[in-house]
């Protein structure tokens, strides 16, 4: 049952994406271990819902497509959001100091 907990309970925060899916899938695994088996949409549910509110838009846009989605898929989706934001975060910062990317040009 704690496993379960922590497995439902863990959220985001200030881990990177890799870190987050890595302890979302280490506490899977460990139940795995343990009998209980979190099958695929479980593992999915878990991930989405301890994201924060930045992910939002992600989460509701994913909640609206058709069609099966696996874990590693979704990891990717989520590296690729989070590189967008780290790339549209260097984008706003540069063009706050007079700075623009040379492909803006």
């Amino acid at each position: 049952m704690q496993l379960k907990g922590q497995l439902e309970f863990l959220s985001k925060g200030n881990l990177a994406i890799l870190e987050y899916f890595e302890k979302k899938r280490a506490i899977a695994d460990s139940l795995s271990e343990s009998l209980y088996f979190v099958k695929d949409d479980g593992f999915i549910s878990f991930v989405l819902n301890g994201l924060d509110s930045l992910y939002g838009i992600f989460k509701a846009a994913f909640n609206m497509r058709s069609g099966h989605i696996t874990p590693a898929e979704l990891f990717r989706l989520l590296q690729e959001g989070e590189r967008l934001a780290e790339e549209l975060r260097s984008i706003t910062i540069n063009t706050q100091f007079g700075y623009a990317p040379s492909h803006a040009m």
